[in-house]
């Protein structure tokens, strides 16, 4: 019951907040210039791993990030850089939005691409997802997910976030080749 009540305000306020149709056009690797990727984490060793794949798209890419993680504050080990967020539950109000105003830059920024690396359907990122103005949007295959991402990879039960980003990739390379 909760969390229809939650979707519904969740999509009054993304009908309010979101203006019209996207554009949506596949890009191939070779011609993306810029990144928007959204995760979650529940540990230092998770933490650690995602940051590696992102700087992978670093060294070619310029990349936005936005990081979630379902405990109360953001953990000692996070080092807030520029061009990444990190939220905590604290950050987020009752039905999934982010309460931080630099959020909303995200948004709005001209990217490229967006992968969602969540393996897990949160709310916050869920809700960053669809109001982001990307090109083309990548994640894990999810019927939720099916509304608001382009590409989805379906992954088995033993698969993780590394392997995710890693599909995504392959896929990018093949697409408009």
């Amino acid at each position: 019951m909760t969390e229809s009540i939650k979707t519904y305000f969740c999509t009054i306020d993304l009908r309010r907040n979101t203006t019209g149709k996207r554009e949506v056009r596949a890009i191939n690797l070779n011609d993306v210039r810029n990144f928007s990727v959204l995760f979650d984490f529940a540990d230092e060793q998770q933490y650690n791993q995602i940051l590696a794949k992102i700087d992978t798209l670093k060294t070619n890419h310029t990349v936005k990030a936005i990081g979630y993680t379902a405990i109360s504050k953001v953990p000692h080990y996070v080092q807030q850089k520029l061009n990444f967020e990190v939220l905590c539950k604290k950050d987020v109000n009752w039905f999934g939005k982010p309460k931080k105003a630099s959020v909303d830059a995200f948004y709005t920024a001209k990217t490229d691409v967006l992968i969602n690396l969540s393996l897990y359907n949160y709310a916050v990122l869920d809700y960053i997802s669809k109001r982001s103005n990307a090109l083309f949007k990548l994640g894990a295959f999810n019927e939720k997910n099916k509304e608001f991402l382009d590409l989805m990879i379906n992954l088995s039960e033993d698969q993780g976030v590394d392997v995710l980003m890693d599909e995504c990739l392959h896929y990018l390379q093949l697409i408009n080749k």
